[in-house]
């Protein structure tokens, strides 16, 4: 794994001035985080609350406000990236809430540059994204791109070949118990990486667990098809727990070792 205690993490976004952002604030300041957030007051941060019973979700309710930011909050979040120093790997995680308009997105390509990013997108906003080196998606969300449903290894295959060419990027798609399917869009390679999980509680924040240790992976010099699998060997780690938890490396290396012994 990378060594990273001398890293310098920042977090770019936008918060509400609420308890909330208060949290997000203090959360990032806890863990060494340099946040860069921008407080829009007439917007809510967003919060999820999940209804569980016996390790099941049953119901999750979402208050949260999906529009644009404002033309102000977009000049500021502007300025803070143009501060920006240089950076090992930018990774940007598009839910659709209206933060990351194409004006964002486009300076932040200038800035750091289309090779340096991974993406996580969703297909509404897709376009911005043609041209990084990495977009990671899931199975529906690919499905909606190219129309097709990749539950056999064949189709994901093709699927992530012809997104790869739309897209002009490499890809990795995750596929929930079938684990991912990833293209190398330079190497014009593709490699299928079984799911490690070995129990599943709760996939709460798999997805971004992927994303987060694929870019850290990536940072620190790894391949694709190695950052990949050590992705999947973390997101392993947090469906077996239950609510939105970490892996911590411990716990990481652990799970590489028990799974690839088998």
């Amino acid at each position: 794994l990378p060594h990273v205690p001398d890293w310098i993490f920042t977090l770019l976004g936008a918060v509400g001035g609420d308890a909330e952002g208060k949290i997000v604030r203090a959360l990032c300041r806890a863990r060494g985080i340099s946040a860069r957030f921008v407080t829009e007051r007439e917007r809510p941060t967003s919060l999820k609350t999940r209804a569980v019973a016996r390790r099941h979700q049953i119901l999750r309710v979402d208050r949260e406000s999906t529009h644009a930011i404002s033309s102000k909050t977009e000049k500021k979040l502007l300025r803070i990236i143009r501060a920006l120093p240089a950076q090992d790997m930018v990774i940007v995680s598009d839910y659709a809430k209206g933060v990351l308009t194409r004006t964002i997105v486009k300076m932040l390509v200038r800035r750091f540059g289309g090779r340096r990013m991974i993406g996580g997108l969703k297909p509404s906003t897709a376009g911005l994204y043609r041209g990084f080196s990495v977009l990671v998606l899931n199975l529906r969300e690919a499905a909606e791109l190219t129309e097709i449903h990749a539950k056999m290894n064949e189709d994901a295959t093709r699927l992530v070949r012809r997104l790869g060419k739309k897209m002009r990027a490499s890809i990795v798609l995750t596929r929930g118990e079938h684990g991912m399917t990833v293209y190398d869009a330079t190497r014009r390679n593709i490699l299928h990486v079984r799911s490690q999980a070995l129990n599943i509680f709760d996939v709460t924040g798999a997805g971004d667990t992927v994303i987060a240790v694929l870019g850290l992976m990536r940072a620190g010099g790894s391949g694709l098809f190695t950052a990949a699998n050590i992705a999947n060997h973390a997101a392993g780690v947090v469906v077996g727990k239950e609510g939105t938890e970490t892996a911590s490396p411990k716990e990481l290396i652990r799970h590489i070792v028990l799974n690839e012994g088998n």
